[in-house]
């Protein structure tokens, strides 16, 4: 039996994660492009065009996010509540771009200051941004811990993004080690709290947790 699927719950996460997919191909085909418009593609001005593109991805979901707030609550899947589109998601995720937006015209300059102008920056970027849109409105445990890993690893690697400095790549190195020692921490309480209550679901969990009887250990 088909799932009744409702896309349009996922509708503010498509145009960001669409960047995810369309930047480097963008990347690519600049590269290869000498001279744009009658002037030499250089790699400042390669940047711009990127970080245009950028913008542009997380303008058209932020649309869809302040567009959302007029209708009611949806949920991707009524079988099995993974993400869900409330009006405390869309406020979050509405954050969330705007700083997203910030980011990456704060970043285009500096970028080309410190000659690391590479088109995987804004890949990256885009990439936390669809983790952390997928985190807010998230309502089940699986979904909790996927979508903070996929916020997190690009992070790792924006941390590490100057591949020449010594300090960047031990601030990777350290923020890997942290990341994924608080990410067992979290399969582990995640493993309490189904063994407790015997659901995923974050609702399921909230009504079926009794915090005066404590986890056996």
């Amino acid at each position: 039996m088909i799932p009744a699927i409702d896309v349009a719950a996922v509708a503010p996460m498509i145009p960001v994660a669409l960047g995810v997919l369309c930047l480097p191909m963008l990347d690519t085909a600049l590269r290869a492009t000498p001279e744009l418009l009658g002037q030499r593609v250089s790699a400042a001005r390669r940047g711009t065009y990127l970080a245009s593109a950028s913008v542009l991805f997380l303008a058209a979901s932020l649309l869809l996010t302040l567009n959302a707030f007029s209708q009611p609550p949806r949920v991707f899947n009524p079988d099995f509540e993974m993400v869900k589109m409330d009006g405390v998601a869309l406020f979050l995720m509405s954050i969330v771009l705007i700083g997203g937006m910030l980011t990456v015209l704060a970043s285009a300059r500096y970028l080309e200051h410190i000659h690391s102008n590479w088109g995987e920056f804004y890949v990256l970027v885009l990439s936390s941004v669809t983790g952390m849109m997928f985190l807010v409105a998230a309502s089940d445990l699986i979904m909790l811990f996927l979508s903070l890993e996929l916020m997190s690893i690009p992070v790792y690697a924006l941390a590490g993004f100057r591949r020449a400095s010594l300090r960047s790549n031990e601030s990777a190195v350290k923020y890997f080690l942290i990341g994924s020692f608080a990410s067992g921490l979290l399969l582990y309480g995640s493993a309490l709290l189904y063994g407790a209550t015997g659901t995923l679901e974050l609702a399921g969990i909230a009504t079926s947790f009794d915090p005066e009887s404590a986890l056996d250990l």
